[in-house]
């Protein structure tokens, strides 16, 4: 079996996820459980290390609202910042991998998404 570990740590008293930005259904399935059950990516052809779309997406909506920036630093595939996109937000990706690199802006180019390269 395949598992993901996810890591969040916030201060006492500070609240980390705004119920609001969740429907109902999502928050009964997301915010409220420990464990999720997000199924695995169906085959790691471009990226050994890839992961679900649906992690991403859940992780971004839960701990960001529209318009915020998000910050991956090891881009891979471009997953994060597919979803990033689709939610509205700003992404910065970083890849020192040049073969990654190239993945991940193949992908973001497919799915028709507008980048800004910087050397």
């Amino acid at each position: 079996d395949e598992c993901e570990d996810l890591y969040v740590f916030w201060k006492p008293g500070e609240t980390t996820i705004d119920k609001s930005r969740l429907t109902k259904s999502e928050w009964t399935l997301w915010g409220s459980r420990a464990i999720w059950q997000i199924p695995s990516v169906l085959r790691n052809d471009n990226h050994p290390a890839k992961f679900p779309y649906e992690l991403a997406n859940r992780i971004i909506k839960l701990y960001s609202q529209k318009g915020d920036t998000i910050l991956d630093p090891f881009m891979g595939s471009g997953t994060s910042a597919l979803a990033a996109k689709d939610l509205e937000r700003n992404f910065i990706g970083f890849e020192k991998s040049e073969k990654y690199y190239d993945v991940s802006i193949k992908q973001l180019e497919k799915s028709n998404i507008q980048i800004k390269l910087d050397y």
